[in-house]
């Protein structure tokens, strides 16, 4: 009735507005001051609301009994209108479960599950969190991130394989197993939050956000508890999680390459978490136990055989697709770079462009026709074009004229040197691209794409090798890299 929209800012200065106000107040005391008290009331808007109220608003009225219980009420009414998220109805069961017991239900609510509902902004306001509330891709399908957190929480604790629209029946079949401290258990949900965040969120250029990166990219969420797990049981510094990881790192990179299912990740996966949560000690161990211990071609670890023939003849770009081509081979050029480069350290993967050295429309370019061509020659030239040997990554793409010009340097009309993509790949700041720098790469066809690839694939046995024993100084993976 003043004129005034939730969606206004609070102060033109800061981001929070007026319903951010409004939510905070209501969840931190409930106490609700007006908004805009000082400004003038419109008699017009006034006739309006009190219209729509009495033509579309219905207002019921619930006595409670004394042995009622609100929460429970809630429930049920809620179950028969708007659905809550399985995060409502997990909250509302620890905090009933609090209430039931007598612990004090507003403090506990502040010390561990109020970040999930309010973040702090300039100042010493507060607002919802909308972090939480955004959506989060897994698979095919995107839930809100709370959600996709809660039934990875859930698959965690339970070790039992979970749907996801059954996540708060999961939780609390769980929950009722035993008597539980509230305080641990909500500490160790927070303590989890914070690892799965790093996980779909990871932020620096440490490797914990390099390994959730390379996760991203392979589109592989079934791996979720098992991380949580480990960052549960190994402190982040240590080597034993770097070995984990890079185990993990290795059996998923490798599966991917070698273009073998992930149906059956969900089943084995959940016997990697319960190896990994039973093992008294060492739990890096029980991981890697399992991993080299499976054979069936739906769960194997592919050994170097086979890793570097899928490496060297696939066509990855057309059968990974790009994203996938681009998460790996940015994590190789992340592994050639050690901390004196720390500074310039490798963009993130939406900066970066797959870059074909052949061009994909090869044959619309004379530069690169190749006369009374076959048919098993033409086949055999684009698998080629497709695979890791003739791909690169860029920072930013080439322009067309480069892209689909001359591999080789030439002379204009004038005789001044055109430079050909080979030089223009060998200006990239990208520690892969030094390849081209090598003199002796006088064309670019099926016997150099092969180099290439044999290059990139040894660079690769080293990043991710079977199992991870030993960590390879960057140096030894940039030497690979530029084929010395």
């Amino acid at each position: 009735m003043r004129g005034l929209d939730l969606t206004d800012p609070v102060d033109p200065t800061t981001d929070g507005t007026l319903g951010d106000a409004l939510v905070a107040d209501i969840r931190r005391s409930n106490a609700v001051a007006p908004l805009g008290a000082n400004r003038q009331l419109d008699p017009a808007r006034a006739q309006a609301l009190y219209m729509a109220l009495s033509d579309h608003v219905q207002i019921m009225t619930l006595t409670l009994e004394v042995e009622d219980d609100p929460q429970v009420i809630f429930e049920t009414l809620n179950a028969r209108g708007e659905p809550l998220l399985a995060s409502d109805l997990v909250r509302n069961f620890v905090f009933l479960e609090a209430a039931r017991q007598g612990r004090p239900v507003q403090q506990l609510y502040a010390e561990y599950w109020s970040p999930f509902d309010l973040v702090a902004t300039t100042g010493k306001g507060v607002s919802a969190n909308a972090y939480w509330r955004e959506k989060e891709r897994q698979g095919r399908l995107t839930y809100p991130r709370i959600d996709l957190f809660f039934y990875n929480y859930t698959v965690l604790r339970s070790q039992e394989v979970t749907l996801a629209s059954h996540v708060f029946q999961a939780f609390k079949t769980w929950w009722q197993k035993q008597p539980r401290e509230l305080e641990v258990e909500l500490a160790r949900l927070v303590a989890s939050s914070q690892h799965f965040r790093e996980l779909v969120s990871p932020e620096g250029t440490g490797y914990l956000a390099e390994f959730a990166r390379l996760i991203k990219s392979l589109d592989v969420g079934t791996v979720t508890p098992v991380y949580l797990v480990l960052r549960e049981r190994l402190d982040s510094d240590s080597a034993e999680l770097r070995q984990a990881l890079g185990d993990l790192a290795s059996y998923l990179t490798r599966r991917t390459v070698c273009a073998l299912t992930t149906k059956s990740y969900n089943r084995f996966f959940m016997r990697v978490l319960q190896a990994v949560t039973s093992a008294d000690a060492e739990p890096h161990l029980a991981l890697r136990k399992v991993l080299l211990e499976a054979t069936a071609p739906s769960e194997a670890w592919p050994d170097d055989t086979t890793f570097r023939d899928k490496w060297r003849h696939r066509a990855a770009y057309i059968e990974l697709r790009p994203a996938k081509t681009c998460g790996i081979l940015r994590a190789l050029e992340y592994a050639a770079r050690g901390t004196m480069q720390g500074s310039n350290h490798v963009p993130v993967q939406a900066d970066l462009t797959v870059e074909h050295v052949m061009p994909q429309s090869w044959e619309k370019l004379p530069t690169y026709q190749m006369t009374d061509m076959t048919d098993v020659q033409r086949q055999l030239r684009e698998a080629a074009v497709h695979s890791f040997g003739n791909l690169t990554l860029l920072t930013q793409p080439l322009n067309s004229s480069v892209s689909n010009g001359p591999f080789v340097d030439s002379e204009d009309a004038a005789g001044g040197r055109m430079l050909g993509k080979r030089s223009r790949l060998g200006q990239s700041a990208l520690l892969m691209n030094t390849y081209f720098h090598h003199a002796g790469i006088s064309e670019w066809e099926e016997a150099a794409i092969a180099v290439r690839s044999k290059t990139l694939c040894k660079a690769a046995l080293l990043v991710w090798p079977r199992p991870a024993d030993v960590a390879v100084a960057p140096t030894v993976v940039a030497s690979a890299l530029a084929g010395n």
